[in-house]
C-alpha cells in the first residue's frame, strides 16, 4: 500500500519527549486501510497512548517533543497541519474521561466538539440526541457530568467524540469502567458502524477477549516499537505464550487454552480464538479434555468478621435512593468483589464505607466497633482507598514523597519513614523511580504506586476501586500478587470490579448490586452460574466456563473450572 492510500499511514516514525535526545518511540511503521478495524496492545508504558497522541497531533504540536519519519493520518500529513485541521479526520477518546471535559452538563458537552466545527446548530441537536442514544444515554441530556458513574461518563466522552463525526475513531481502553453489558453494546455499535459507515477505529486495549471477533489487524507494541502486526489468530497460535510471558500481555482466555492444547500435542484445522470456534471441534477434543481433572478452590482465610454492614441507606436526595437497606458481612482476611451495573451502587458503597460520603440510615461496624458517625480522618487510619483513576488521589512531586506523605502524620522518625519508603518501592518494583513525579508514570506504575501510599498506612481495610483498569496482564498480576500477600497479613480487600478473570481467579466471595439493593452474596462459581444474576446483565460469564458449558451440554465430561490456568494446569498434570 502506498503512503498516500491508508487511513493512517507512519514510516521510519520517532518521537522524543522534550528535554530528551533519546526517541521515546523508535522506528513505527505502520499501515492501516480505510475502514479497518485495529487493536493497538502491548505492555504497560510501552508507547501504545502515546503514539496515539502522536496521530491526532497533540504531541509534539500541543505537548512538545520531537519527531521524524513519516506520519499521515486520514491523507494529512502531521507534520504540517494544525490540531484543528487533523480534528476533522481523526477523533480521540481518552483513557481517563474527566481529562477531556469541558462542560458542566451532557449535552454541553457532547455538543462542544460540533459547535467548534461550525457545524450548523439545528445538525448539532440531532447529533446530540443520535450520540447520546448511540452510547445508550438517551434521557441525559440535561445532566451533571460530575453526578455520573465512572461507565457514565465514559459513554459520555465517546458520545462527544462521534458527535464530530470523524473518519478515524481512536479510543484509549474506552471500556476500561464499563460494565459487561455496557462493553458489549459499545463495541458492537461501534463494529456496526464501522461496517455500515467504513469508520476507521483503532482501539487501545489490554483484554481483548470480547474484542477479537470484530478485529482486522493487531498492532502489538513494546518498549516504544511495534514487535507485531497482522491477523490475531495467526499471532495468538505462535506466540501465546511468549507474548503472556516474556511482554506481560492479556492473551484472551480461548487463545491461551487453544494454545496449551496444541502444546499437548493436538493440532486445530483451525486455531480457535472465540468460545464459539472452540466448541465447534468439542467431538474431536473430548479425548483431549475427558481426562483432565481440576482442583477445587480452597478458603485460605479465617471466618472472622472484618467489616458489618447493617440496613444502610444512602442518596442525594430523599426521593432517589442510591443504596437501600443495604446489610452484608465481609470475612477478615478475604478477597471481596463488588460487582454492579454502572451506577448500580458500587462506589457509592465505598465512599459511605470510607466515609467520603454519609449515610442517611444505617450502621457500620469495623472489627467490632461502630464507625458510623467517625469522620473520614478517624476512618483512613483502618481503611485505605485507591481511586479508579490514581491520579485524582496524588498530591506531592515525587513517588517517594507520596509514599512518604500519610507517614509524616504519624510519630516515626525520618529514618524509619525513610527505610519504609525503601522497602515499600522494592515491594510495588519503582525501585529507581523514586524523584519521579507521580503524573508521569505509565498507568501501571502509577496503579502500584497508588497501592503503595496505602500498604504503609497497614490498613485493616482495602478498598480498591477497578484496579485492574489500564493494566497489562504483568502488572496485574504482580498488583494480585501484593494483595495476596496483603490478605495472608490479615488485610480485608474489597474490590469494585467489572472485571471477570480478577472475581473467577482471585475473589473468595462476590456481592452482586442492581439500583442499591444487594440481589447476590456468594462464591464465584455461584455467580455465574446462577442464571438470575445473568440476566441483569451486571456479569458476564467467564469465557472458560462457557466452553464447559457447551462441552458438558449433554452430560459431565470434565469438572467445571472458572479460569484458563486452572484448566491449562490440569492439562499438564495429565
Amino acid at each position: 500500500m502506498s503512503e498516500y492510500e491508508g487511513s493512517v499511514y507512519l514510516r521510519d516514525f520517532c518521537f522524543a519527549f522534550p528535554d530528551s535526545e533519546t526517541p521515546f518511540l523508535k522506528n513505527i511503521d505502520i499501515s492501516i486501510n480505510k475502514g479497518e478495524f485495529v487493536i493497538i496492545t502491548g505492555p504497560s508504558s510501552s508507547g501504545k497512548s502515546t503514539l496515539a497522541l502522536c496521530l491526532v497531533g497533540i504531541y509534539p504540536k500541543v505537548l512538545g517533543g520531537s519527531t521524524s519519519g513519516t506520519i499521515k493520518v486520514g491523507g494529512l500529513n502531521v507534520h504540517k497541519v494544525e490540531t484543528e485541521d487533523i480534528s476533522t479526520k481523526a477523533g480521540i477518546v481518552f483513557q481517563d474521561p474527566d481529562s477531556q471535559f469541558c462542560n458542566l452538563f451532557v449535552d454541553e458537552e457532547v455538543a462542544f466538539g460540533p459547535e467548534n466545527l461550525l457545524v450548523k446548530a439545528t445538525e448539532i441537536s440531532d447529533r446530540v440526541n443520535k450520540y447520546l442514544k448511540f452510547v445508550n444515554l438517551p434521557k441525559y441530556n440535561n445532566k451533571k457530568i460530575a453526578e455520573l458513574s465512572g461507565g457514565q461518563k465514559q459513554r459520555v466522552a465517546i458520545a462527544s467524540v462521534l458527535a464530530m463525526e470523524p473518519e478515524i475513531l481512536i479510543l484509549d481502553q474506552p471500556t476500561a469502567n464499563l460494565d459487561p453489558s455496557g462493553k458489549e453494546d459499545i463495541y458492537e455499535t461501534l463494529y456496526k458502524l464501522n461496517q455500515e459507515t467504513g469508520l476507521t477505529l483503532i482501539l487501545i486495549e489490554h483484554q481483548i477477549d470480547e474484542l477479537i471477533k470484530y478485529v482486522d489487524k493487531l498492532i502489538i507494541m513494546e518498549d516504544g516499537k511495534v514487535i507485531e502486526s497482522g491477523v490475531p489468530r495467526d499471532i495468538f497460535r505462535h506466540k501465546s505464550q511468549q507474548l503472556e510471558q516474556d511482554y506481560g500481555l492479556w492473551v484472551p482466555e480461548i487463545c491461551r487454552l487453544s494454545f496449551a492444547i496444541e502444546e499437548t500435542g493436538f493440532e486445530f484445522d483451525r486455531f480457535p480464538i472465540t468460545v464459539q470456534e472452540f466448541v465447534e471441534q468439542k467431538e474431536i477434543l473430548f479425548p483431549c479434555l475427558s481426562s483432565t481433572k481440576t482442583i477445587e478452590k480452597k478458603e485460605n482465610y479465617a471466618k472472622k468478621t472484618a467489616l458489618e454492614i447493617k440496613d444502610l441507606s444512602f442518596g442525594y436526595s430523599s426521593q432517589k435512593k442510591l443504596l437501600q437497606d443495604l446489610s452484608l458481612s465481609i470475612n477478615k482476611g478475604s478477597i471481596i468483589a463488588v460487582m454492579g451495573e454502572n451506577g448500580s451502587g458500587k462506589t457509592t458503597l465505598s465512599m459511605n464505607i470510607i466515609g467520603l460520603l454519609k449515610s442517611q440510615s444505617g450502621t457500620i461496624i469495623l472489627d467490632s466497633q461502630d464507625i458510623t458517625d467517625q469522620k473520614v480522618s478517624h476512618r483512613c487510619r483502618k481503611i485505605g482507598y485507591v481511586f479508579q483513576y490514581p491520579d485524582h488521589q496524588f498530591i506531592t512531586n515525587s513517588v517517594a514523597e507520596e509514599i512518604a506523605y500519610g507517614l509524616k502524620q504519624t510519630s516515626l522518625s525520618q529514618q524509619q519513614i525513610d527505610d519504609i519508603v525503601k522497602d515499600t518501592l522494592k515491594t510495588v518494583e519503582l525501585e529507581g523511580l523514586e524523584e519521579r513525579h507521580p503524573l508521569t508514570l505509565g498507568m501501571g506504575e502509577k496503579r502500584r504506586l497508588s497501592i503503595a501510599t496505602m500498604i504503609v498506612q497497614r490498613p485493616q481495610i482495602l478498598i480498591l476501586d477497578e484496579p485492574s483498569a489500564g493494566l497489562d496482564y504483568k502488572n496485574c498480576k504482580h498488583m494480585m500478587d501484593i494483595i495476596l500477600k496483603m490478605c495472608k497479613e490479615g488485610v480485608t480487600i474489597i474490590m469494585i470490579t467489572h472485571t471477570t478473570y480478577l472475581v473467577a481467579k482471585y475473589a473468595d466471595a462476590v456481592i452482586l448490586l442492581d439500583k442499591g439493593q444487594k440481589v447476590f452474596d456468594g462464591k464465584p462459581e455461584d455467580l455465574f452460574n446462577n442464571l438470575e444474576a445473568i440476566k441483569t446483565k451486571a456479569i458476564e460469564k467467564p469465557e472458560i466456563l462457557k466452553v464447559f458449558d457447551c462441552i458438558n451440554s449433554k452430560g459431565k465430561i470434565m469438572d467445571q473450572c472458572l479460569v484458563a490456568d486452572d484448566l491449562i494446569e490440569a492439562l499438564n498434570r495429565r
